[in-house]
């Protein structure tokens, strides 16, 4: 009888990877990693660690908790990835067939930090879910949606902190460290601040950037001055009529390409690394026709839909959600 092939998916791949770096890591061979597992109870040969590194044989539930346990980590280890630096935070993890999503952002999901992207989950009750051992990290949204200000720049920082690699920790410290000086009154304007030349990217205007879909794939510019040579559409929202990120994106659109749009959910917020401004990516649907003009000739000399391959070519530094959002959502449209 021939042998079945075992069929195992993108996490379970993920694993059998993980397990054999960390045994590694530890000094364990595969014998000695199955009588950790044995002394727990969980009655394994070091043939079944080795059919497992091989992808020889699925790890069920009770094999993981076992594994983690005599590897001296938690499962979310042995199921994500391993240490989150700055320059793979955004780097897109494959957790099924058809979901995928930053490391960072998979790590926050597994923690119950935050729900997937997209899911039409409440954020608190998410929490409550799923961090049950810390209430003191419950968040009141409707609490703080009443300081939009507060709330933006607290973003901005906990972003700046996530692309240098700072821990969630000190985070906390600082806000902590900005509180207590301002009790004590070192914020006071004793010394005489320096006046930077340009307003600092948090008192600039954020930037849109529409990431406008559809079945011919994803709206893009090419730029009179090649820096960078394609781009999203994108612009400054206008402070003085108060727009809004929707606003800005339909307004920019119509503008650079010429197409009618409706503007949906942020994908995702950071300050740019090369700019320092602040960018809101937002996605965008044709309401009325597909096709598309150069509307704003001084700053474009073409626009185009381009496929999933053709914008990962001509945009490699594209931000990693919106690498998610397109995977996700120009397949949904194929």
């Amino acid at each position: 009888m021939a042998r079945e092939t075992v069929s195992i998916g993108p996490t379970g791949r993920r694993l059998a990877a993980n397990l054999f770096a960390l045994r590694k890591v530890r000094g364990l061979n595969q014998p000695q990693l199955a009588r950790r597992m044995q002394d727990q109870g969980r009655s394994v040969h070091a043939t079944v660690v080795s059919k497992i590194e091989q992808l020889d044989r699925r790890v069920d539930v009770d094999d993981l908790v076992a594994l983690a346990i005599a590897l001296g980590v938690t499962p979310n280890r042995l199921l994500l990835t391993g240490r989150i630096t700055p320059d793979i935070a955004d780097q897109a993890v494959e957790l099924t067939p058809t979901v995928r999503m930053p490391a960072l952002d998979a790590w926050q999901w597994a923690v119950g930090d935050v729900p997937l992207f997209g899911a039409d989950v409440d954020v608190n009750e998410f929490r409550r879910e799923n961090r049950p051992h810390d209430p003191s990290e419950h968040i009141d949204v409707e609490e703080l949606l009443r300081y939009p200000e507060l709330a933006r720049q607290a973003a901005v920082l906990v972003r700046e902190a996530r692309r240098a690699g700072a821990p969630p920790t000190l985070v906390r410290r600082v806000v902590e460290l900005a509180m207590l000086t301002a009790v004590n009154g070192q914020d006071s304007t004793e010394r005489e601040p320096a006046r930077p030349t340009v307003a600092p990217a948090a008192e600039q205007p954020a930037v849109v950037a529409a990431i406008v879909t559809s079945h011919l794939g994803v709206l893009v510019g090419h730029r009179n001055d090649r820096t960078p040579p394609w781009t999203f559409i994108a612009g400054e929202q206008d402070a003085v009529q108060d727009e809004s990120p929707k606003d800005t994106a339909i307004r920019e659109v119509k503008e650079e390409t010429g197409l009618e749009i409706e503007a949906g959910e942020v994908i995702g917020e950071r300050n740019h690394p090369k700019t320092g401004r602040h960018m809101i990516y937002l996605a965008g649907r044709p309401v009325r026709g597909t096709e598309v003009t150069v509307g704003d000739e001084a700053e474009l000399d073409d626009v185009r839909w381009l496929d999933l391959d053709e914008a990962n070519e001509r945009m490699p530094d594209m931000f990693g959600p919106v690498r998610t959002y397109l995977e996700n959502t120009i397949a949904e449209d194929e």
